[in-house]
């Protein structure tokens, strides 16, 4: 029985090496695919999740494709069984946690703009040289008017945040003009509370303000279906702090006219039309709430199948943030201070 025994165990060790073998190699391969790398944490003075200091090239996956709620909370994987249609960005902070190099101090004559924001003002899914604060101060300086732009764009930021930071480290940068780029939260009351956070923040700032309004996919209808109202109402509150609110909406919609695939909604139906064909690649009855499966895994299925100037059915591409850019730099130029004689 010895023997028998010896031969069983070592049978058995034999087949745990293997597993243990089997499950470090799983790990590492598991370990080296890419991912996101952590990049917020809970900013004390705004009390609220805000990007961290002094990042070096973070990376960080995101859909790139319209995604489900749950999705973009998910831990996101190259080579993903699901997820397919990823694309990746890099993510750099200074020690004030702008996405922007080391700030030095303000150059005489040259103003400085804070853009303030959430994920759209911060460029999510591009590089920083694309997103709209780089090349916003592009389109300036070709209209001869260099500038400094400040990337203050935070995932997700609620305004209340927004307009503590104003009051905290805000206040400290001495910028010339503030463009508050976020959209109200789609629940009631939030038309007041956007415009109360944006006065306390145009106050502890003591500069002009522009409310730039993003510009919206066709694949996020909820936000299409109110938007008119939600730019009336806003048009209003605005009024009465004399900010100037810009929209971005149409000129976007203008330009992808022709280009790529659009969802449309009439009627409780919703179509996925390919503008460059007519082909209607999906129809069927709208849910209450979001898109229907058949759409998420029609862009998972075709490859071709893409939103014109969005990446993931809420976010702009570079595209469209140089387009919004070179429109919104003529309106921004009377709002910076005057120039010296010389400068």
């Amino acid at each position: 029985m010895a023997p028998q025994r010896a031969i069983q165990l070592l049978a058995a060790g034999i087949v745990l090496l293997a597993l243990l073998g089997m499950g470090g190699l799983w790990y590492q391969r598991l370990a080296l695919r890419p991912h996101s790398d952590p990049v917020t944490a809970v900013y004390p003075p705004v009390g609220d999740l805000w990007l961290l200091p002094n990042l070096e090239g973070a990376r960080l996956m995101v859909p790139d494709r319209p995604s489900r709620p749950q999705e973009p909370m998910l831990p996101i994987h190259a080579g993903d069984p699901v997820m397919k249609r990823i694309r990746s960005f890099s993510l750099s902070t200074n020690a004030w946690r702008l996405r922007n190099p080391p700030l030095l101090a303000k150059e005489p004559g040259r103003p400085r703009i804070l853009v303030l924001g959430d994920s759209i003002a911060l460029g999510w899914g591009v590089e920083a040289e694309e997103a709209l604060p780089a090349q916003l101060a592009e389109a300036l300086d070709a209209l001869g008017r260099p500038v400094e732009v400040l990337n203050g764009g935070v995932p997700a930021i609620d305004t209340a945040a927004m307009a503590s930071f104003c009051r905290t480290d805000g206040r400290k940068l001495g910028v010339d003009l503030l463009i508050w780029n976020r959209r109200p939260a789609p629940n009631q009351g939030m038309i007041e509370r956007y415009g109360e956070h944006l006065r306390l923040c145009t106050e502890a700032l003591r500069v002009p303000a522009i409310a730039l309004l993003h510009p919206l996919s066709t694949f996020d209808p909820k936000a299409q279906r109110g938007h008119a109202d939600e730019v009336a109402q806003l048009r209003g509150r605005l009024a009465h702090d004399k900010v100037l609110l810009l929209d971005a909406a149409p000129l976007i919609a203008e330009a992808q006219q022709g280009r790529g695939e659009v969802y449309v909604e009439e009627e409780g139906a919703y179509r996925v039309i390919d503008q460059e064909s007519g082909e209607v690649w999906l129809s069927g009855e709208a849910p209450r709430e979001g898109l229907a499966d058949e759409v998420y895994t029609l862009f998972e299925e075709e490859s071709a199948v893409e939103e014109a100037l969005f990446f993931d059915g809420a976010h702009p591409n570079a595209e469209a943030f140089e387009r919004i850019a070179a429109w919104l730099a003529p309106q921004v130029l009377p709002l910076l201070p005057a120039e010296h004689p010389g400068g």
